[in-house]
């Protein structure tokens, strides 16, 4: 077994597992947020789900790697070593896409808060103008002017 590999192999193993423990961790929290919408604790679902599949993802390749690593070595089968390195290949891209969708989740899920802040907003803007024109006495047909 090569050193790199076995750095590389066992740095991802330890890294997915702290990751799934961190997730889980956050995962805990969240779900305690007293003032929580069930919009956003359905998100927060989600991304721990995937954030959870990708952690364990990057525990596998390391696996793999180290595992792959001793067979190809004992082998030295060509076929065997293209297996190994197409799996591990499935692997990285299914982490990526994985990553791409938590991160257009992330987006979306940004966007629509901020637009639900944004009409909220406008609301209260509308509601403040209408409670100074009310204080002022416009609403009453009364005016400021004393002519």
């Amino acid at each position: 077994m090569g050193i790199p590999i076995l750095i590389a192999g066992g740095g991802l193993i330890t890294l997915g597992l702290i990751l799934i423990r961190h997730h889980g961790v956050v995962w805990i929290r969240q779900q305690s947020e007293p003032n929580l919408s069930e919009k956003d604790l359905e998100f927060f679902r989600r991304q721990h789900r995937r954030r959870i599949q990708t952690s364990g993802i990057l525990t596998l390749i390391g696996l793999v790697m180290l595992v792959g690593d001793i067979v190809v070595a004992n082998r030295k089968d060509l076929l065997t070593f293209v297996i190994w390195l197409t799996l591990l290949l499935l692997l990285v891209i299914w982490v990526l896409l994985l990553a791409m969708g938590d991160w257009w989740a992330i987006r979306t899920h940004t966007q629509s808060a901020l637009a639900e802040v944004q009409v909220q907003q406008l609301a209260l803007e509308r509601k403040a103008e209408h409670l100074r024109k009310e204080y002022r006495g416009e609403e009453n047909g009364h005016s400021d002017s004393t002519g």
